[in-house]
């Protein structure tokens, strides 16, 4: 069992969220977006300010998955800057920490 203390949890937190997926309701504003889990939690740490490499430790994911899922988000919520991006998830009250 793993402890939130411990170092790995981060990592197992994520993958397991990743294999389970979760029951997040969208707001509106993403109706047929089609977010992803994990893009979610990637835009909720954008719209908290966090920088590529924060999220990247944040989540224990590589600067690569975090890179794509960023370029994903923007993709699918049409926007082209992170500005754009935080716009839209505040007006949608994403933007809080992760549980």
């Amino acid at each position: 069992m793993l402890l939130e203390e411990e170092p790995a949890w981060p990592l197992f937190l994520s993958a397991a969220r990743e294999f389970l997926g979760t029951a997040r309701e969208l707001p509106n504003v993403f109706n047929g977006a089609g977010l992803t889990p994990s893009e979610i939690d990637v835009l909720r740490l954008v719209a908290q300010g966090l920088d590529n490499q924060a999220i990247v430790t944040a989540l224990a994911k590589s600067e690569k998955t975090v890179r794509n899922q960023v370029s994903a988000v923007f993709g699918k919520l049409r926007v082209k800057t992170r500005a754009e991006a935080v716009v839209k998830a505040r007006d949608a009250n994403i933007g809080g920490a992760l549980d």
